[in-house]
C-alpha cells in the first residue's frame, strides 16, 4: 500500500491541546486541518466540547451529541477523508483521518502526529465507527 504523498506534510506536528495549526494540534485539530486542506471540508471546531475539567465519560457524551453532522459509514466502506472514531479509556474520545485503506493519521497527548494502521493491534478493537462529514 502506498500512502498519499501529502501525508508527510502532517507527520510530526507536535501535540498541543486545542491546537488547530501546523505548529501544534490535538486529535481534532489535526483532523480539521487535514480535512480542510486535503479534502476541502470545513468541519466545525467543536472547541465547546473540550473541557479541561471534564471527565472522559462527558467527552464521550459530547461526541455523540454532534453525530448529526456526520454519516455513519460501515466498516470496510471507509474512504480517505472519513474520520475514524476510537475509544480511549473506554470512551469514544479520539479521532483519526483515514488516508488510505487501513491507515489513518492522528495525534495524541505526548505523541506527535503520525500515521498508523487502525486495523493494527493497538487500534483494531478500539474503532467505534467511521464517519463522513455531511455538513
Amino acid at each position: 500500500m502506498t500512502l498519499p504523498l501529502w501525508c508527510s506534510d502532517y507527520v510530526g506536528i507536535p501535540y498541543e491541546h486545542y491546537g488547530r495549526s501546523k505548529t501544534g494540534v490535538d486529535c481534532w485539530g489535526l483532523a480539521k486541518l487535514v480535512l480542510m486542506e486535503q479534502f476541502s471540508l470545513d468541519v466545525p471546531n467543536y472547541d465547546v466540547y473540550y473541557h479541561a475539567d471534564c471527565d472522559v465519560k462527558q467527552i464521550g457524551a459530547d461526541v455523540t451529541d454532534v453525530a448529526g453532522n456526520w454519516q455513519s459509514i460501515p466498516a470496510g466502506d471507509e474512504q480517505p477523508g472519513d474520520v475514524a472514531l476510537l475509544r480511549c479509556l473506554g470512551q469514544p474520545i479520539h479521532v483519526g483521518v483515514v488516508v488510505a485503506s487501513e491507515w489513518m493519521i492522528h495525534a495524541e497527548l505526548n505523541i506527535d502526529s503520525c500515521l498508523e494502521k487502525y486495523t493494527g493491534p493497538r487500534w483494531n478493537r478500539r474503532v467505534t465507527g467511521f464517519y463522513r462529514f455531511t455538513g
